[in-house]
């Protein structure tokens, strides 16, 4: 059973579409406040994150916040074949960011006995904050699929 976040599935479609105007995308401004809430919910029992991700969810009060996103997004114009691989792919964004805060901030530790001069480029390229950039990365590109999905021009 799937605990109910302070955001959640209801909130993740909330950062496709306003709920007082289903034809209007949401401001850049709401969705990260939106998704920072919600990834902010989970990074704080990172432990839960596997139960979360495979148990089925059967919570009335969580199925209900999947039932108002699903019909957010409906209503805003989104193809049902499209609906939950994207609510899908939120979710997952989140969890496995959330996760990512959890961790070390070095998960590469590089070594003499595997040479890896172009990572070690990269490495000391990043400055921390690593994993809330890498979340960022994400939600951009799961913004610009979902747009593209509510204008006709993506596959679900």
């Amino acid at each position: 059973m799937r605990p109910a976040a302070p955001d959640s599935p209801a909130a993740s479609a909330a950062w496709l579409v306003q709920p007082s105007s289903a034809s209007r995308p949401v401001s850049p401004a709401r969705e990260d406040a939106a998704a920072r809430s919600y990834l902010a919910a989970f990074a704080a029992h990172p432990r839960a994150i596997p139960l979360l991700m495979t148990s089925p969810v059967r919570a009335p009060r969580v199925l209900e916040q999947y039932e108002r996103a699903v019909t957010l997004l409906l209503d805003a114009g989104f193809d049902p074949a499209g609906v939950m691989p994207l609510l899908t792919a939120l979710e997952n964004l989140v969890l496995g960011s959330a996760l990512d805060l959890a961790a070390s901030e070095t998960m590469w530790e590089l070594t003499a006995s595997a040479p890896t001069p172009r990572l070690a480029q990269a490495l000391s390229a990043v400055s921390e904050g690593r994993a809330d950039r890498a979340f960022e990365v994400g939600l951009t590109g799961v913004m610009n699929h979902a747009r593209e999905l509510r204008a006709g021009r993506g596959e679900g």
